[in-house]
């Protein structure tokens, strides 16, 4: 194995250990597949109840894949993780649904793998709205993949549940949301 393929395997399973994947689970992956047959592929991975990461080549073929998968396997659990549409130190910001789209993505992967962690994945099944021997997939392009991420640990520490009949007054509500930088 020469050296530059070996160092994309690492980050690949150091990536793949972001999400709570073993190893032997990225010995699942289609290379060089067709288009329409990895569509196929990668939904019978699905109902097989398999965790997957979708690495496409750009943002219209992750898209493809995503109504694809979203009529054949609909009670799997997509998640998108798109690039950013800019540069850094450019002069424009990101837009803001991509940014949206991003936060959510590594948030659900942190609360799975803290699910993982703490073994209740019927709850995190029947919260994502999936049946429990569905599998989920995180659709991505090559360069969102290669971009930085923060660790899972910078979502748990600064998100809050809330739900009806929660005792969680205003007041406390405030100053979480001003110690996450939240102004009033």
């Amino acid at each position: 194995m020469n050296e530059t393929r070996e160092i994309r395997l690492k980050r690949l399973i150091y990536q793949a250990s972001y999400t709570g994947m073993k190893e032997t689970d990225l010995l699942l992956g289609h290379f060089a597949v067709p288009d329409g047959a990895s569509m196929l592929a990668v939904a019978a991975q699905l109902l097989d109840g398999h965790h997957l990461v979708y690495v496409a080549r750009d943002d219209s073929r992750m898209m493809a894949m995503r109504d694809a998968l979203a009529m054949q396997c609909p009670y799997a659990a997509l998640r998108l993780f798109p690039a950013w549409d800019c540069l850094p130190f450019d002069r424009l910001s990101p837009q803001g649904a991509l940014i949206g789209q991003r936060v959510e993505t590594l948030a659900w992967l942190s609360e799975e793998q803290d699910k993982a962690d703490t073994g209740s994945a019927a709850d995190a099944a029947d919260k994502a709205g999936a049946r429990q021997d569905a599998g989920s997939i995180v659709l991505t392009t090559v360069n969102a993949i290669l971009q930085r991420v923060p660790p899972a640990s910078y979502f748990r520490d600064r998100s809050r549940v809330l739900k009806a009949g929660d005792a969680t007054g205003p007041a406390r509500l405030a100053e979480f949301l001003s110690m996450q930088g939240y102004l009033r």
